[in-house]
Parts: C-alpha cells; structure tokens; sequence
C-alpha cells in the first residue's frame, strides 16, 4: 500500500468528506483494486450527489470489476449530473465512454 494512501485511510479516520472519499477511491484505482475504489466512490456521492467526477470514476470502477450495467448507470447519472452543473467536459468524457460500453 503506497503512502499516499495509508495517509488518506488516516485522514479519512478523523476527517470525513465526498473529496476526501474521492481521493480514497482515485487511490484504490491507481493500486488496481477496483472492488474498494467503488466503494470509496459511493460514499462520495452520498455525501455530495452531484460530484460528477465522482460518478465518471464510479462508472469505470464498475467497468473494472466487470459490472457493465451498474457502470452505464453510474455514466448516465453523471451524464444528468455534468449537464446540470454545466460541466461540458465531464458530460462529454462519459458520454464517450458510455457509447464505447454500449457498442461492446
């Protein structure tokens, strides 16, 4: 386990947030453990349900895991999500990948 993320584990003891959660699960996908990313990832978005990238990375935790409905799920809320915030570039990244899982 990387450094990095035995201090956010720490941290997360002490100090709960959606951003802190994010980092969690950003973490868990960079050391390819995708079961626990997506686990980080929905306790973000419980705290804050319109963290868009938040759902873009829960999408591809699922990906991962090899969950290709709860992975479209993820993208089309974060789609509904990025589109209300006005975050063209989030909204356009999961649209991508959702048109990639829809075409395999």
């Amino acid at each position: 386990m990387s450094n990095q993320l035995e201090r956010l584990i720490q941290l997360s003891k002490n100090h709960d947030s959606a951003s802190l959660r994010y980092g969690l699960g950003l973490a868990y996908l960079d050391e390819q453990k995708p079961n626990l990313a997506q686990k980080e990832f929905e306790k973000a978005i419980k705290m804050k349900p319109d963290f868009a990238a938040a759902w873009k990375l829960l999408g591809k935790a699922y990906m991962e895991i090899g969950n290709f409905q709860a992975a479209r799920t993820a993208w089309t809320e974060g789609i509904r999500v990025a589109h209300e915030q006005g975050s063209i570039q989030a909204e356009k990244e999961m649209g991508v990948f959702l048109r990639r899982l829809e075409k395999s």
